[in-house]
């Protein structure tokens, strides 16, 4: 389960030789922000099914910071009570400094796939024959982040990840070795063949 969130602050601006018990710089609430996040709850101190709250992007002056936040959970209680903690965190901020103008919107992205796929095992039966015919061992892990997939189980057409063979998403070492590109192709080529024998999902 996925959802953005937007946090925006604005300050008060103040010339700096002048500002004391003025200014109030938005960047600093910002920081703030960030810092009550819980340590244990980001992306780089979980994994598995471990949910995160992750801040990628930040923007601003002393007037006005704007901070995206990502909010990612596989239990969908779980996800509910992170946007509830961003929730009371930023109406904490508000009320510690009440000179600010403060706002927050919090927007879903997509739903975990996994209910959608129980209800359709043969999706999985059919991708897992797909391995075996070209031969590759079969690994089923937890996918952190969002994937075409998601999106279109929700809109009816179950869809769960299958590998690329890519390996270090997102960071300057993202690559795809030329052999598993070569397994990932055998893979979809035997979905393909299977697929068009199914007459049901049913």
């Amino acid at each position: 389960n996925a959802a953005t969130a937007m946090v925006t602050i604005k300050g008060v601006v103040v010339h700096p030789g002048l500002s004391k018990g003025k200014m109030v710089n938005s960047i600093k609430l910002a920081s703030r922000l960030i810092g009550a996040f819980p340590e244990e709850q980001a992306p780089e101190t979980t994994e598995g099914y471990e949910g995160f709250i992750h801040p990628n992007k930040i923007e601003g002056t002393v007037a006005e910071t704007s901070v995206r936040i990502l909010i990612r959970d596989h239990n969908k209680e779980k996800f509910e009570a992170k946007k509830t903690l961003l929730k009371d965190l930023t109406r904490k901020l508000a009320e510690e400094e009440s000179r600010a103008d403060i706002s927050l919107t919090i927007k879903d992205s997509y739903e975990n796939m996994r209910p959608y796929l129980e209800k359709t095992p043969k999706v999985m039966e059919i991708v897992r024959e797909a391995y075996r015919q070209a031969g590759i061992p079969i690994s089923e892990e937890p996918i952190r982040g969002g994937t075409d997939g998601a999106r279109l189980s929700v809109r009816g057409l179950p869809c769960l990840n299958v590998f690329t063979g890519g390996l270090n998403y997102h960071s300057v070492y993202e690559c795809i070795p030329i052999p598993s590109l070569e397994a990932a192709a055998e893979v979809a080529l035997s979905l393909v063949k299977l697929s068009a024998e199914v007459k049901t999902l049913k």
